[in-house]
């Protein structure tokens, strides 16, 4: 991909999402944690904002597949 097209998909997710202060805050703390694995309570409690709003924010970006979730439905934990 060219830095040209890049720049353009960038720009097209800043002003498709300009109207919404929380999703741009969850980009920025995401741009900064880019491999982060913190469950959807500890990116709101991260964030710090009003959590009701920042978590509509966060449902918003998972449905545009800008932020990716995996789940882990078998976890082992370990025993004594």
């Amino acid at each position: 991909m060219k830095s040209i097209e890049i720049e353009e998909k960038l720009l097209n997710l800043i002003n498709e999402l300009s109207d919404d202060l929380y999703a741009l805050e969850l980009l920025v703390f995401f741009s900064r944690h880019p491999h982060t694995r913190f469950n959807r309570a500890a990116v709101l409690r991260a964030v710090g904002n009003r959590p009701y709003d920042t978590a509509v924010a966060l449902k918003r970006l998972i449905e545009k597949e800008i932020v990716v979730t995996v789940s882990y439905t078998h976890l082992t934990l370990p025993t004594k």
